[in-house]
């Protein structure tokens, strides 16, 4: 139910535009009146500030005209040039053009650094702590809004403070740290009353209600959204009076309140298409279609969710067309035709899948940021305890050399026993430190152990919450359909859903495997255990062989004394999870005809280095570092079976070992892995390095 985070823009804007007709009529009319480029230049970014809520395309396209017409007029004015960056940015940033946008924002402040315009800083500083946090990357989120922060305490500017509070209340939601995030919005609330804010007001009980909308407290969001309601309806804000209408309406029809839902959804549907407010616009849409299957009002319904349908394509938002293709789905079910119903129920599939991907990233990145910060708490507390010990030190010693003061007076011999009691002591200490400083690092090694094991326990609570009961529903809606068609004695088709059953249960079967072989993945740094390069090679070949016989596949060792008992080269036992995933993957995305994967080696500042060719589908550079990430699919299932586990496991093996795995180049001809291994243990025979003329075939 969220908007966009283009949308969660500076402060107290958000539901401040009523009606913007006229003061962009008067803004446009003054525009084409004057003839200074600088007075022309300010105007554009006006009208672009005033269409950063109402409508994306023009408040980019404003910016853009004053970032033109500042070259074109060969103007040489810093201030004003620094402002068209940012606007720029901003467009940029309400276009999803995340890149582009920090690199305008950077350019801008670079030219402010000497300059005394704290405003346009913290604007800056803002934008980047929202953008930041829509890209996932949390640390850099706070760290540019405790910059925008400072400046706003300097200037003792209590909305702005409020703002930032409202903004970081944001990160802690998203990493569901929710007692936080309402300790914040509460300070942002209690501000505003000071200020006697009311749009800041409405902002904070709209993010509180979406507070405990996430939480399914729709009891306490509905008391929050209704006071929201007040202070817009009050204030007569289109924007707001459709925002929170529409979040009212949506936790209605969670408590099945459907009428009473319906005239808020509603309420905010018409302000919207006047308004052509298009997220809005999306979410009631799908709304009143969801609400009017629950009344058996199919084709209205299929009428609203294709309004839907053909926004979010717009806007490529996987949730979106994820909850609409579902709700088509179920509406043609309904109406009895199977056929349709199917083929919406497989793009929900896809949409799914896409969507969950990007949201286990996201939800990995905030563990990440999580572990990081827990990290940086534990390091600081050991700064201050390290300072205090300090002190204590100092502190002590200067009362021992002032009671050796005192006693040079008058015992010469005393103070020789002291001196020597006081080196007897300094040793001791020396020793203690040590210790301390031992038991510390131990204690931090364990902390971080325990923190990546919670992380893996969080990620497999995820994975049992998503990925497993997503085919568990659709075998029963599977089932369910046969089940139908059974009843009405209509046995057409049956083979297709019964195949959609099986597959399911295999996607099932293969993330269940994937997991447990994830999960069992030991540190081998503690073991000894070993196993030969033949072996890895023979127990591979095991492993894979139904895979090699259906693809018709080859796995060329290039060096073929290598793959014999005789080489004895000695590596880790798990690096034969490494080979089978790689030659796997190289084998199960291919469309040659005879997938082949050449595999060499050599030895190089004391790594086993080898490589993997393959001559797949190859790999885009931009994945090149994402596909080793867990969960992580380049094509849905629809393509290719995978559950985005193998690369990850490859990946906890070689960090493991101290190795290193990357990929070397790939293209439409195929990807080249590199892995390196460090030689550990090498046996008492010599490695023959005479190769045969032909490529040893496994």
């Amino acid at each position: 139910m969220n908007l966009p985070s283009w949308v969660v823009f500076c402060h107290c804007l958000l539901f401040s535009f009523s009606s913007t007709a006229n003061p962009i009529d008067s803004l446009e009319s003054l525009f084409h009146k004057t003839t200074k480029a600088e007075e022309k230049i300010d105007i554009l970014l006006d009208l672009s500030s005033a269409m950063t809520y109402e409508n994306q395309d023009k408040h980019f396209d404003y910016a853009n005209q004053a970032y033109l017409l500042y070259h074109q007029a060969n103007l040489k004015n810093d201030t004003i040039f620094a402002e068209v960056l940012y606007f720029l940015g901003s467009g940029n940033q309400a276009m999803n053009q995340n890149e582009t946008a920090l690199e305008l924002f950077d350019q801008s402040n670079a030219i402010i650094q000497e300059m005394n315009l704290p405003d346009l800083a913290f604007s800056i500083f803002n934008s980047k702590g929202m953008l930041y946090n829509k890209m996932g990357h949390f640390d850099l989120s706070i760290e540019n809004y405790q910059k925008a922060l400072t400046i706003a305490e300097k200037q003792e500017d209590k909305e702005k403070i409020g703002a930032i509070a409202n903004n970081i209340s944001i990160i802690y939601s998203t990493l569901k740290a929710y007692d936080k995030a309402k300790e914040l919005l509460q300070k942002g609330y209690e501000a505003c009353i000071e200020l006697k804010d009311e749009h800041g007001k409405a902002i904070a009980l709209s993010n509180i209600g979406d507070l405990y909308f996430k939480q399914e407290n729709w009891d306490k969001a509905i008391f929050y959204f209704e006071q929201a309601s007040v202070i817009v309806d009050s204030l007569e804000t289109s924007f707001g009076i459709a925002y929170i209408s529409l979040n009212l309406g949506l936790t209605l029809q969670k408590k099945e309140q459907l009428e009473l839902a319906k005239q808020h959804i509603s309420k905010a549907y018409k302000i919207a298409l006047v308004n052509n407010f298009t997220y809005i616009l999306s979410k009631a849409s799908l709304g009143l279609a969801e609400i009017k299957i629950a009344e058996g009002d199919y084709l209205n319904s299929v009428d609203k969710a294709n309004e839907a349908l053909e926004i979010y394509q717009k806007l490529n938002n996987k949730n979106g067309l994820s909850a609409v293709y579902k709700c088509l789905s179920e509406n043609y079910e309904a109406m009895g035709y199977f056929e349709t119903a199917l083929t919406y129920r497989k793009q929900y599939e896809i949409e799914q899948d896409s969507f969950f991907d990007e949201e286990r990233i996201a939800n990995f990145a905030a563990l990440e940021f999580q572990f990081d910060s827990q990290k940086k708490d534990a390091e600081n507390t050991l700064l201050k305890a390290e300072k205090l010990k300090n002190e204590a030190t100092i502190q002590q010693r200067t009362y021992v050399a002032c009671a050796i003061g005192v006693i040079l007076l008058f015992f010469g011999l005393s103070t020789w026993i002291l001196f020597f009691q006081n080196k007897q002591k300094k040793r001791y200490n020396k020793k203690l430190e040590i210790k301390v400083s031992e038991r510390t690092k131990h204690l931090e090694t364990s902390n971080q152990k325990l923190s990546i094991a919670n992380q893996e326990l969080e990620q497999f609570a995820y994975i049992t919450s998503h990925d497993l009961k997503e085919p568990l529903r659709n075998i029963s809606s599977f089932s369910s359909l046969i089940e139908r068609r059974i009843r009405q004695e209509k046995y057409d088709n049956l083979g297709e859903y019964l195949g959609f059953i099986s597959q399911n249960t295999r996607q099932m079967h293969a993330l269940i495997e994937d997991i447990l072989a994830f999960s069992k993945i030991e540190n081998v740094e503690a073991q000894s255990k070993t196993t030969s390069l033949a072996k890895i090679i023979e127990n591979t070949k095991n492993d894979l062989h139904l895979l090699i016989k259906e693809k018709q596949g080859k796995i060329v060792f290039q060096d073929p004394n290598l793959t014999n008992e005789s080489a004895n080269i000695l590596l880790p036992f798990q690096v034969s999870m490494i080979f089978k995933n790689l030659i796997e993957n190289g084998l199960k995305y291919n469309q040659s005809p005879t997938p082949t994967i050449k595999i060499a080696h050599k030895i190089t500042n004391n790594y086993h280095v080898f490589t993997f060719q393959d001559n797949g589908i190859g790999i885009d550079k931009d994945y090149h570092n994402k596909v080793f990430e867990m969960f992580k699919r380049l094509h849905h299932r629809g393509e290719y079976n995978g559950s985005g586990v193998g690369l990850a496991i490859c990946k906890k093996v070689v960090q493991n070992i101290k190795g290193q795995l990357e990929i070397l180049e790939s293209s439409d001809a195929g990807t080249v892995f590199e892995l390196k291994i460090p030689i550990k243990m090498e046996s008492s025979q010599s490695i023959k390095k005479t190769y045969s003329e032909k490529d040893a075939v496994i």
